[in-house]
């Protein structure tokens, strides 16, 4: 299983809504399981054992605390309309809530199926960092951080990496795929003519020099080579069409209707 975090998180002075939920509640639980679908995709999303919070309390899983995932859910399969070449597919995912020194949380595949010419998630574990859900922590970024995560298990650096290359051209990796759609939405929104859209350095998010650790990218030209700096999977908030176009180019039908618009 490869793990891939959200780095660079940010404290804020709004009081978490999640917080106030609860909090003396701290009876054992045993897993929850919630179905989400649009018909031709469903996640089942299991809610492992207790939140485990900071200073030792813990909290069953209500469903107040179990409704932000299932809402990231229904925004992903408002995008992910299905699988190319299969009428329905299903992937558990595996949610707990957990210490974390580094980072707002880790998620990855655990199991996958061939289906046609791509690895396709059937399973996968996503763990939310405890100190997201203390008083202060930012809402924006709680639930972008969701949705990374499930990003992750849905392939992004983990399926990806069949096709991710390092280009001399555009100074590191790039999403080496023939028509690629998330170059295509990339050239689009920033305003490009490349043909394939840059990776980050560790391969496993979109480039961002801004908000993660990616070298900034000159390239022979002159030119700075745009980062993704918004899209929520490099490090941004928004649920963008770059990200789905990545999607798309790893089998996935896919619908652009549901992508946040935003100017670079």
């Amino acid at each position: 299983m490869r793990f891939f975090t959200l780095k660079n998180s940010a404290i804020l002075s709004i009081t978490t809504i999640l917080y106030l939920i609860g909090c003396t509640n701290t009876a054992q639980a045993n897993n929850v399981v919630k179905t989400v679908s649009n018909g031709a995709l469903t996640f089942e999303l299991e809610f492992e054992d207790e939140l485990q919070l900071t200073h030792g309390r813990a909290l069953v899983w209500s469903d107040a605390l179990q409704q932000p995932y299932i809402d990231a859910a229904n925004q992903w399969l408002t995008a992910l309309v299905g699988v190319e070449g299969k009428s329905q597919h299903t992937i558990r995912m595996r949610i707990a809530v957990e210490k974390m020194n580094d980072g707002n949380g880790y998620a990855g595949p655990d199991s996958e199926e061939q289906v046609g010419e791509y690895e396709i998630p059937t399973s996968g574990t996503l763990v939310i960092g405890n100190h997201t859900y203390e008083q202060g922590f930012d809402q924006v970024e709680f639930k972008a951080n969701i949705l990374h995560e499930m990003g992750h298990i849905l392939g992004i650096g983990s399926y990806t990496e069949a096709f991710t290359e390092y280009s001399e051209a555009y100074q590191g990796n790039v999403l080496k795929v023939p028509n690629s759609m998330a170059a295509k939405k990339y050239n689009q929104i920033y305003g490009n003519t490349y043909l394939y859209v840059p990776i980050s350095d560790d391969g496993g998010h979109l480039y961002d020099y801004v908000l993660q650790e990616d070298k900034k990218r000159i390239l022979d030209n002159g030119q700075v080579l745009a980062p993704l700096t918004q899209e929520f999977m490099a490090n941004g908030v928004v649920f963008g069409a770059v990200t789905l176009g990545v999607l798309d180019d790893i089998g996935y039908d896919v619908s652009y209707r549901g992508a946040e618009g935003y100017q670079p």
